[in-house]
């Protein structure tokens, strides 16, 4: 299952290319203070939406994991994972990694990368 945000533009893309998707009411950090307050807002219920749709997977599987491809969904599905005690798996495509994935490196069980990314690119943000 792929969760995706609330944008319509992820709802169609993921159903026309037939991939099985649930959206999360994630919004991405900001330093702008409306859109701070937006992120911070949002946090809650998408983390309580991600544990419930990885409470279904594993109702339905014997083995569930959790792979983290960064972005600002990304976040809150890593802590609900963390949550559940599923397995996180990180799998960064940038070089140098973004504020999610850095965040998420400090969770994630283990961490794959496409690009070189030096050791202080995985540095925890604040």
């Amino acid at each position: 299952v792929f969760l995706c945000s609330t944008r319509e533009i992820d709802e169609r893309i993921l159903a026309a290319a037939g991939v099985v998707h649930a959206a999360i009411p994630a919004k991405p950090l900001s330093g702008h203070p409306i859109r701070l307050a937006r992120f911070v807002t949002s946090w809650g219920g998408a983390v309580r939406a991600s544990r419930e749709e990885i409470r279904k997977m594993k109702a339905e599987c014997a083995r569930v994991r959790v792979l983290a491809t960064g972005g600002f969904v990304a976040a809150p599905v890593a802590q609900a994972a963390r949550a559940e005690r599923v397995p996180l798996v990180l799998l960064n495509q940038d070089a140098p990694p973004g504020k999610a994935n850095r965040w998420i490196a400090g969770r994630a069980a283990s961490i794959y990368t496409t690009a070189e990314v030096a050791r202080a690119g995985w540095e925890r943000i604040p």
